[in-house]
């Protein structure tokens, strides 16, 4: 593991999160997963209300999550747009305008013991609900359960804590809505039909004593420390948990093949289970040197980041780079037109005083990249092999498959190399030629 600079603003910083104020207008992206393609159900000039469904996926058989509207309103555009992730998709614009169905009302909670587990599957796939535990990767959370079911043993996992040491923002959800996220593990468990619930926070975070009185008997919390990166992605918790000297004997071990989740989904989960709310909003971490202070805000879906900047208090400095979703594994947005989905959990604004050398150069041979993976690759020659062509063993090649895609490689690299993508690309690769064989 390797240490990565943590975010410059402490947990403890922060004293509240709040809601921003609602914008004009909504630019909201038809497609949840990267590999998935919607069906928009909407055209311009229909009015729709807040939560209404206006895209699904193409095949009708999908257990993939829906899309709603974030604001009650009138459809005033269709159109392609770069979103934060550098795709560019459709979109559906919508002028703000009408009555709420959630907002500002008080919904009576659901009793979670009169649902059954295929209603709480249908409810979060129905209500749009991603699994962010992964955020390269966004999953819709209402598939996830269906594989589950045949297997004989499964344990939900939930980390508290972010995994990118640069964000904080699983962190705040933990630290401000700590009872909603255990009642959202609660209806995720009775989705998946298992009592074997395991948090695991960061030890630095104080969550002990706030989150036992919460717990059952067949639960489980255990620390580790967060500021070695990574820790916080399925294999790395795997391990960490096999090493505990004190497990409940109803759960002896979890596998990667287990359900991961982090704070901020089973918040989404909370809303949508017991309220039957939509996923409509989220909040997003915003930072850096380029606005006046640090804050957790509840955005809601298709927000642009333009509409959000008054609100932070305008720069106080221009920004020369927005990172999107980390430092670690995020990307870069290219404008403020970028609108914010419910696939985003952190915005960083970082003026050009704070930008080295961005150029990319021939690798030196440093060994940088060896040293630092936690999966013991070889990232430069898999490069070299991926990019280049130049010869190097089976044994190399095939070591890709190992890569978790932390990006531990790209952020120790001086010459810049996109070690990480290169990486991907020929684990795809193998990955698909081993399908094939098989």
């Amino acid at each position: 593991m390797t240490s990565i600079p943590a975010s410059a603003t402490k947990l403890k910083n922060y004293k509240f999160s709040e809601n921003s104020f609602l914008p004009k207008t909504v630019t909201v992206m038809l497609r949840a997963e990267k590999t998935l393609t919607y069906k928009c159900l909407v055209r311009p000039g229909d009015v729709v209300e807040e939560g209404e469904v206006i895209a699904k996926p193409s095949d009708e058989n999908s257990t993939k999550a829906l899309i709603h509207s974030p604001l009650p309103g009138k459809v005033i555009d269709i159109l392609p747009v770069r979103c934060a992730d550098g795709t560019i998709e459709s979109a559906v614009k919508i002028q703000f305008g009408g009555k709420f169905n959630y907002s500002g009302k008080k919904l009576e909670e659901n009793k979670l013991e009169f649902m059954t587990p295929n209603q709480i599957q249908k409810n979060l796939t129905d209500n749009g609900i991603l699994n962010l535990f992964d955020i390269v990767y966004p999953v819709s959370l209402g598939s996830q359960i269906e594989p589950l079911k045949s297997k004989k043993e499964r344990n939900l996992v939930v980390r508290l804590f972010d995994d990118d040491t640069t964000m904080l923002c699983d962190s705040l959800y933990s630290k401000f809505f700590l009872p909603e996220i255990v009642k959202g593990a609660w209806a995720l468990a009775k989705a998946i039909e298992t009592e074997n619930v395991i948090f695991v926070a960061d030890s630095r975070h104080g969550l002990k004593q706030k989150i036992e009185p919460l717990l059952n008997e067949k639960s489980f919390f255990f620390e580790v420390n967060s500021s070695k990166y990574p820790v916080g992605n399925s294999k790395a918790i795997c391990r960490l948990y096999s090493k505990c000297k004190r497990k409940p004997q109803n759960i002896k071990s979890i596998s990667i093949d287990d359900l991961f989740v982090d704070s901020g989904t089973l918040h989404q989960v909370y809303k949508s289970v017991y309220f039957g709310i939509p996923s409509l909003s989220r909040y997003i971490h915003f930072s850096g040197n380029c606005i006046p202070v640090s804050c957790f805000l509840n955005i809601r879906n298709g927000t642009t980041l333009k509409e959000i900047v008054g609100q932070l208090g305008n720069f106080v400095k221009n920004p020369s780079l927005i990172i999107v979703n980390g430092q670690i594994r995020g990307n870069t947005a290219t404008s403020l037109d970028v609108p914010l989905f419910k696939n985003v959990k952190s915005v960083y604004f970082l003026s050009s005083k704070s930008i080295t050398d961005n150029e990319m150069y021939q690798c030196i041979n440093c060994g940088n990249c060896r040293v630092a993976c936690p999966q013991h690759i070889a990232p430069d020659l898999v490069y070299n092999f991926s990019i280049k062509r130049l010869d190097v063993s089976e044994f190399v090649q095939k070591s890709a498959a190992l890569c978790t895609q932390c990006n531990v490689c790209n952020s120790v690299c001086p010459a810049r190399l996109p070690l990480s993508q290169a990486i991907v690309v020929l684990k795809k690769k193998i990955i698909g030629n081993m399908t094939n064989e098989e």
